[in-house]
């Protein structure tokens, strides 16, 4: 009896050592395979003129002066301290309070005590490139940790801008408001020339915060016919070029390296999941909301799918929230064109497809059905239909749905 068992354990341990090492051909061979494949997706990528890694993100340096980042960062402690100093008039702001004449001069007094802020802001805004001034030499996570360190100078300055504009507006200052809600909207464009999704989102937030100050001004008063053709090139100009795409791009390109150093098979599998999803959604950076939102979970590999279930979330929101701000700026750009003709602003209805703009203006990016507008009483309501993609009647501040309304 106790050789029957003897024997037993000995088969026992032989299978199981068997059973080993067909494991570990069988990882040895993914492993193998999977380097192969990535190598061959690698070469695509580099192929096309695009960033693989990390470090291919990385551009010349360029004289300080021509760099809008410079700017940027020698503005942002001054946007910081007036931040501070109207904390309580900037949650009014956000909450559209109407703000009293006592905190309206509060606000020409701040801005008085910081000359240099608004010319520093206007050097950055008119400067025609923005580097990055991030170390790209750096292993992901510590390049990780400075881009969150810089990510909100743009957003300190959108902040304050709002603030200026407001008392602008107040003072019946249209033209000067809108001078300043063009600026903002190029220290958004900058904004979006750092990489990763993380700035991107960041860049988001300054543009809706350049759009809500546009919208305020139509709707609060006249502008000149020049400010009218200056907002109407300003925001064109975003329609010829993926902010959200070049994002997507870069946060291939950092993930790529965040996956390069770490050596077990099954990570490695996780990266070449990771590309080839990566690359699907670079692919339908243009596609409508609706079909954006909803990707095919299938072929992107064997395993399951924990490095595509982390950035999902970051995608999905930066797509919405891109996609918010381009119905918002064609719902501006539609209530410019009304407001700019006698004829069209006095109309009681308006065929969106006969306004002197661009096709594309006149699109829901939600839906890709043209715009709602509707004559309301004290003005033009334009919208989109938002991320439920249902009619709510233009309820733009809940942002059910997305636009401009008095």
């Amino acid at each position: 009896m106790q050789a029957t068992v003897s024997i037993l354990i000995k088969w026992i341990a032989l299978v199981v050592m068997g059973v080993v090492s067909v494991l570990a051909i069988a990882l040895a061979f993914l492993s193998w395979q999977s380097g192969v494949e990535f190598e061959k997706k690698i070469v695509a990528i580099r192929d096309a003129g695009l960033p693989a890694t990390l470090a291919d993100l990385a551009t010349e340096r360029m004289p300080s002066q021509l760099n809008a980042v410079t700017y940027i960062r020698r503005v942002q402690s001054d946007a910081i301290a007036i931040e501070e100093e109207l904390r309580s008039i900037g949650d009014k702001l956000s909450e559209n309070a109407v703000l009293t004449e006592e905190e309206l001069t509060k606000i020409a007094e701040t801005f008085s005590a910081y000359p240099n802020l608004l010319p520093l802001i206007e050097q950055a805004a008119d400067c025609k490139e923005y580097r990055s001034d991030l170390d790209f030499s750096k292993l992901p996570g510590g390049f990780l940790e400075e881009g969150i360190a810089k990510v909100n100078g743009p957003r300190n300055i959108a902040r304050v801008l709002h603030k200026y504009n407001a008392l602008q507006i107040s003072r019946g200052k249209f033209d000067e408001a809108a001078k300043y809600g063009i600026v903002l909207v190029r220290i958004a464009r900058h904004a979006e020339n750092e990489p990763t999704l993380m700035s991107f989102l960041s860049a988001v937030a300054v543009r809706g915060i350049a759009l809500a100050s546009l919208s305020e001004t139509l709707q609060s008063g006249i502008v000149s016919p020049e400010m009218r053709r200056s907002i109407e090139a300003e925001l064109a100009i975003d329609e010829q070029k993926n902010a959200f795409a070049k994002a997507l791009i870069s946060e291939r390109a950092f993930g790529n390296s965040y996956f390069e150093d770490m050596p077990w098979t099954m990570k490695k599998l996780n990266r070449n999941q990771f590309l080839d999803y990566m690359q699907d959604r670079i692919s339908n950076a243009d596609a409508p909301y609706s079909v954006f939102m909803k990707p095919s979970r299938k072929g992107f590999g064997l395993l399951p799918l924990s490095s595509i279930d982390m950035v999902q979330p970051a995608i999905n929101s930066s797509f919405e929230a891109w996609t918010r701000n381009r119905a918002i700026s064609r719902a501006i750009r539609v209530l410019n064109a009304i407001q700019g003709s006698d004829a069209l602003v006095h109309s009681e209805n308006i065929d969106v497809a006969t306004l002197p703009l661009s096709p594309e203006a006149k699109i829901d990016p939600f839906t890709s059905n043209p715009l709602t507008v509707k004559k309301l009483e004290k003005g033009w309501l334009v919208y989109s239909f938002g991320r439920n993609l249902k009619d709510d009647g233009g309820e733009v501040a809940l942002h059910q749905d997305e636009g401009t309304k008095p």
